[in-house]
């Protein structure tokens, strides 16, 4: 099972790339640091260049220059959902039968934010600093099984 985890921060975010390192192997585990990056690797998913990965974990907000890489929600410009769009394409134009799990991770811990963004993305999304890194791979062992 590959998991991707998009994200630019280096904080936290790199206790939780080792935590899903040692959980599901070292090659299981790819990180993509920048938002061009990311269109990229999902526009090779969408071509079939590359084979998309079983979990994506993805950063609502990385910061780009480039407007075209945003899409405007309620909370403002979001680049994760932009993502999450892309990846929704790439799905249909491979055929597959049912969506590949996305967590979405974001600073924003207030709930209702949290909320509102989950159901208008119809995926999870976590507040990054709520999350222990070994829990967060728990979470990702239990999403790839369903």
């Amino acid at each position: 099972m590959k998991v991707c985890l998009i994200d630019d921060d280096r904080g936290p975010i790199d206790l939780y790339f080792e935590a899903l390192q040692r959980k599901f192997g070292d090659e299981q585990v790819a990180r993509i640091l920048t938002l061009p990056d990311a269109v990229k690797h999902l526009a090779a998913v969408g071509s079939e260049r590359e084979r998309p990965h079983d979990l994506y974990i993805i950063d609502i907000m990385m910061p780009s220059v480039e407007e075209q890489y945003f899409e405007v929600t309620d909370e403002g410009l979001t680049s994760g959902i932009f993502l999450l769009k892309k990846l929704r394409e790439a799905e249909q134009k491979l055929g597959l039968q049912k969506p590949i799990p996305v967590l979405m991770m974001t600073s924003v811990s207030q709930p209702e934010i949290l909320e509102r963004i989950g159901k208008a993305t119809h995926v999870d999304v976590l507040a990054k600093l709520e999350w222990l890194p070994s829990e967060l791979a728990v979470r990702v062992e239990e999403d790839l099984t369903r």
